[in-house]
């Protein structure tokens, strides 16, 4: 019961950020041609290369699961790790379902259970959960790669609870277009 209240302010707090700055679903329709609006740094907004500013080991590097350096080779991709009974997991499912379409062949979703099924949950959470600590769900990670300083790095973002459809084509767009850099 602890643990769903825990749920239920995240779920709040996030869906109030997400009001107020503008990243809620407002009828937009995706385009991989968009200019990068989310630059790559340690900021909350950014995509990350090292563990992000709010994390316990802010600005360390991150090992990427060898499952994920291979898909990455192939393109950039995202991740949903969610149950299949908690209302933000489908509700961010249902959006991502509506979303991905719009980018065919352009991103490779990854969608993994993290009810045990899938030990792929483990590496998620250890490597990309944003803040470190507790881990709730659903969390989505959009994972790229981007020449920064002239060397082609890894980039990541990831976000806990739901996201917006606007939300998730500004990342998707800017993963593709950081890949296609």
């Amino acid at each position: 019961m602890k643990n769903m209240k825990h749920l239920a302010v995240i779920f709040i707090v996030v869906l109030l950020l997400a009001m107020m700055s503008g990243c809620l679903e407002n009828g937009e329709t995706g385009s991989s041609d968009s200019t990068i609006t989310h630059s790559v740094g340690t900021g909350s907004n950014d995509f990350w290369t090292v563990y992000p500013a709010q994390h316990p080991k802010s600005g360390q590097s991150v090992s990427h699961p060898p499952w994920v350096k291979n898909k990455l080779k192939d393109g950039p991709l995202i991740i949903l790790a969610h149950s299949t009974n908690c209302q933000p997991c489908i509700v961010q499912q249902a959006d991502l379902e509506a979303v991905l379409p719009g980018y065919q062949n352009q991103i490779e979703y990854v969608d993994i259970l993290t009810d045990g099924s899938d030990d792929r949950a483990w590496d998620v959470y250890n490597m990309y959960y944003p803040q470190g600590g507790q881990w709730y769900i659903p969390l989505t990670v959009v994972i790229s790669q981007a020449s920064v300083q002239g060397e082609t790095e890894v980039i990541w973002h990831s976000r806990v609870s739901t996201t917006g459809k606007a939300w998730l084509r500004t990342y998707i767009e800017n993963a593709i277009a950081y890949y296609e850099g």
